[in-house]
């Protein structure tokens, strides 16, 4: 009788390959790359605005350091994307390139996300206003609230399953079509394995992270109380710890730079370590895309993703057909001018008049003689 296959190994263990990120060292050169010039772009900022009080010109580097992260980041994955798919290596440029373009489709695909999860929250609301039906509200409320509860819960997992695969699945060259049958069809079958492995991929981090800031920390304080005491003036602030060796004997504008160098080195170290984990992390989240996607149907996807898009382009056309009756009847009233309504009220508050029977006179319903030539009348 053969034996089932271990459970950790085959879906859990894409994982543990993360921390292969570290090896690559390529994938390390472009995000240290990539972090010290963001850093220095955000540090220029931050001294255009001390010094010159320029915050146009900073908010400037500051958006340029964001693009910088952003560009290097895709560029990254991208590469660590072609380690874990085994294939040859990409020019620098044509990485920066293509990370570029893959953040714009990726922002795109996003957008289009939160607005059918918009669409889906404006169903929800017209399904609740059935609620306000009498008699019949309260027993509609008990069938639709449990079923909105657990579709939402399913929804929002399937959400976060998709954005959270969707860059890696446009790092490994899918188009924008392709790339959303597969993350459609790896939501819908498989999303507690992904959220599974992405919180696992979140304890690795978590761990790793507390056992080197444990070792981070003792290095500082050790290197930063020798180096105090050699320089003579407390770099100790600029380690981001609290002065323990006062001034010392340098003081004034030497102390100053000083500090603002180790201030520098410290940014480097910092910027390494950065490096390091979103190694781990673009790493494992290439390897948990490529283990979810591995025996998915492309055929049946595009199929399932279309029968999606048919099915909301129907929900927003009924809404739109639900709509219109209204829009159309508020539009005719702001069209109408206001001479013309108060007019038209005027015209229905009115009693009609009556002639009377001797002079033709136009007069009210209720009057006993005509005003113009006195004849009695009849109510």
């Amino acid at each position: 009788m053969p034996q089932p296959a271990p459970i950790l190994p085959a879906r859990y263990g894409p994982v543990l390959r993360a921390l292969e990120g570290l090896r690559h060292t390529r994938a390390m050169a472009l995000l240290l790359g990539g972090f010290l010039l963001a850093g220095l772009l955000f540090g220029l900022g931050s001294v255009l605005v001390l010094s010159s009080g320029s915050f146009a010109l900073a908010a400037l580097l500051n958006f340029c350091g964001v693009l910088v992260l952003v560009a290097d980041i895709n560029a990254t994955g991208l590469a660590l994307m072609d380690a874990a798919r085994n294939r040859q290596p990409r020019a620098l440029a044509a990485l920066l390139v293509e990370g570029a373009m893959c953040f714009g489709r990726f922002m795109l695909v996003a957008a289009a996300a939160a607005a059918g999860f918009a669409l889906y929250l404006l169903v929800l609301a017209l399904l609740f206003y059935l609620g306000r039906i009498p008699y019949l509200g309260p027993l509609l409320l008990v069938v639709i609230l449990p079923l909105a509860v657990l579709f939402t819960a399913a929804l929002i997992a399937g959400l976060l399953v998709f954005l959270a695969l969707l860059a890696p699945a446009l790092w490994a060259g899918n188009p924008v079509s392709a790339a959303l049958a597969r993350l459609t069809a790896i939501a819908a079958e498989r999303p507690l394995e992904v959220i599974i492995s992405l919180l696992l991929l979140g304890v690795l981090l978590g761990v790793t992270a507390l056992v080197v800031s444990g070792f981070l920390f003792s290095g500082t304080s050790q290197v930063g109380l020798i180096a105090s005491g050699v320089l003579g003036t407390d770099v100790m602030p600029a380690f981001g710890m609290g002065g323990g060796m006062g001034r010392g004997r340098m003081g004034g504008g030497d102390a100053t730079g000083l500090i603002g160098a180790a201030a520098i080195g410290m940014g480097v170290v910092f910027a390494i370590v950065a490096s390091a984990f979103a190694a781990i992390q673009l790493n494992g989240l290439c390897h948990i895309y490529l283990q979810a996607s591995a025996d998915i149907d492309d055929a049946r996807a595009e199929a399932a993703l279309a029968g999606i898009v048919a099915a909301t382009g129907r929900a927003r056309e009924k809404l739109s057909a639900a709509a219109s009756p209204r829009v159309r009847r508020a539009d005719e009233a702001a069209s109408e001018p206001p001479a013309g309504r108060d007019a038209t009220r005027m015209a229905d508050a009115a009693p009609a008049l009556r002639a009377c029977p001797r002079c033709q006179a136009q007069i009210a319903p209720t009057a006993r003689f005509c005003t113009r030539c006195g004849t009695p009348l009849k109510p």
